[in-house]
């Protein structure tokens, strides 16, 4: 494959593979906070989304598809972003995380 080519899909990911659940539960150790994290298998994305604009600052227009995306598995399977970019080597979480914040801070 090249970037010559039209409609090609690069799956690019991190080095770690992790749920959402997991993300969140690290994101908030570095915070020194501990989401509440809350199963709730009877709502659709639309009432979490509802629920979430109550709760959060985020708005339901936003969460919706966000929630939404949970359902999708997001592992990369495919090897052609290192063929295509293999200057370009993948992060783990916590790597992402610390860089994110430390650009945030000096931003």
């Amino acid at each position: 494959m090249t970037l010559d080519e039209p409609h090609a899909i690069v799956e690019i990911g991190g080095a770690d593979v992790l749920s959402y659940r997991q993300m969140m539960r690290r994101l908030g150790e570095k915070r020194g906070r501990v989401p509440w994290i809350l199963p709730v298998p009877v709502l659709t994305p639309s009432l979490s989304s509802l629920w979430c604009g109550l709760v959060t600052s985020v708005p339901p227009s936003l969460a919706r598809p966000l929630i939404g995306g949970q359902r999708n598995e997001t592992i990369v399977r495919d090897d052609t972003a290192a063929q295509l970019f293999p200057e370009v080597h993948p992060v783990g979480y916590d790597e992402a995380v610390m860089r994110t914040r430390s650009e945030a801070a000096t931003g």
